[in-house]
């Protein structure tokens, strides 16, 4: 089975349908909140990195650096879940976070406004207006959040494998679709599969612990692994350039590593 990536806008019913999915499937429902505890691993509170990512795009613009920071701590921690195996995610920009691993497949979910407006008003207990000002903003932050990190569009579909309209259809329907998908051959776990699914999370774990060491912060650096041997390109500043091998055979599961770096010597603090 793959990994399933659940996109939606604010109550488009894609929370129901990620739980209705995994519970059919017997495997485990990430949310957003499950990543941000994991995250808990690198010191970072769960209040302040959810209250981060909510941010609007001028706060990270004024600090790229803790951006990058709690970007590559999401991403460690969603390819750890990636590495036990299969599970469904519905949170900030799954099938992005995600596109380097080969099973993962990629949904989307829309919903008319009248069917969001009226979830909206039930589980908030607000009027109709309060609601669509509610749904608005929220993806409207969204969609500025994406754009800003990845520079795609939210709703553009070629980032989805498969986007499903709940107008006609009902989460019981829609969640049949898509176990059926998720049964199919050619997402089944093979060795090759696994092992690119860990070296991405070695990789992944590596670059969180770059970008917030002290020493190595603010390169720019790209981290590949490759069955415990590691490679790591970019630019940094001269000072830094001799503790990122130091820092990267520091992490678990690192049995070699290869630096290939330029000075950057103007890069900021």
């Amino acid at each position: 089975m793959p990994i399933i990536t659940i996109s939606r806008g604010t109550y488009s019913g894609g929370k129901d349908l990620a739980e209705c999915v995994a519970s059919r499937l017997d495997i485990p429902c990430v949310s957003r909140e499950i990543i941000v505890d994991a995250a808990k691993q690198f010191g970072v509170s769960e209040e302040e990195l959810a209250e981060a990512m909510g941010r609007p795009p001028s706060f990270f613009e004024r600090f790229s650096h803790q951006r990058d920071m709690y970007l590559a701590f999401i991403r460690t921690a969603l390819l750890q879940h990636a590495a036990r195996g299969s599970f469904v995610y519905h949170g900030h920009a799954g099938h992005l976070l995600l596109s380097e691993i080969p099973n993962v497949f990629r949904v989307r979910v829309v919903a008319p406004m009248q069917y969001r407006v009226t979830a909206a008003m039930e589980r908030l207990g607000v009027d109709q207006r309060a609601a669509v000002q509610h749904i608005e903003q929220v993806d409207g932050q969204r969609e500025k959040w994406t754009r800003f990190l990845y520079g795609v569009e939210w709703r553009e579909p070629s980032l989805y494998d498969m986007i499903l309209n709940l107008e006609h259809l009902d989460i019981g329907e829609v969640c049949d679709v898509l176990c059926g998908i998720a049964r199919l051959q050619r997402f089944e776990w093979t060795d090759e599969s696994r092992a690119v699914v860990v070296d991405e999370a070695l990789a992944a774990l590596i670059t969180a612990e770059l970008t917030r060491d002290e020493r190595t912060r603010g390169s720019e650096l790209r981290v590949t692994a490759r069955g415990g041997a590691v490679t790591i390109r970019g630019k940094t500043r001269h000072a830094a350039s001799e503790s990122i091998e130091a820092v990267a055979r520091g992490v678990p599961g690192v049995t070699g590593v290869t630096v290939e770096v330029a000075d950057r010597s103007e890069l900021p603090g």
